[in-house]
């Protein structure tokens, strides 16, 4: 099981009118590694990396996860499975928390729209440490009083709040 890859997407495309963003595109992702996409505007990223976590979905193509063939057709399911993707454009709301922003519509810890705030911040607290940021924010600080760069490690925080708690 070694050999399989997390994440391997083959013959990908995807067209929006007479526009083609993608054209079979193939792409591997295994345990320990790190991708970063690059190419002009335009060059599809954005669409790759909306077709893997499930806001697009692809005209043709397969996507596997660990070796097991899915298709996936809505967020949900793609961070169900572990898929975040961390974006350079923010999704997030200023006007919130760090610990806010970070578990908003989380199902774990909201149930029928009550946030569980002890919680979220208990995981918050638990992700800053493991990314070693416990001394430069703080749950309870709201996102529009951070740094840009601030933002961005929310949004890492983000993504990787699936992380079991310790």
């Amino acid at each position: 099981m070694k050999d399989v890859p997390l994440l391997k997407v083959k013959g990908i495309s995807k067209g929006f009118g007479v526009v083609q963003a993608l054209s079979k595109v193939d792409f591997e992702l295994r345990s320990g590694e790190v991708h970063a996409l690059m190419g002009e505007n335009g060059a599809g990223k954005s669409t790759l990396a909306k077709i893997i976590s499930g806001i697009e979905i692809p005209d043709e193509g397969n996507i596997e996860l660990c070796g097991k063939q899915v298709t996936i057709d809505n967020p949900a399911f793609a961070t169900d499975n572990g898929i975040s993707i961390v974006m350079q454009e923010f999704n997030s709301m200023p006007h919130l928390t760090v610990y806010e922003n970070i578990f908003i519509g989380h199902k774990e810890i909201y149930k029928h729209g009550i946030i569980n705030k002890k919680e979220a911040i208990s995981r918050t607290v638990d992700l800053l440490k493991l990314f070693d940021m416990q001394g430069q924010i703080s749950p309870h600080m709201l996102l529009s009083g951070l740094s840009v760069a601030e933002q961005q490690i929310v949004e890492i925080l983000k993504a990787a709040r699936t992380i079991p708690k310790s």
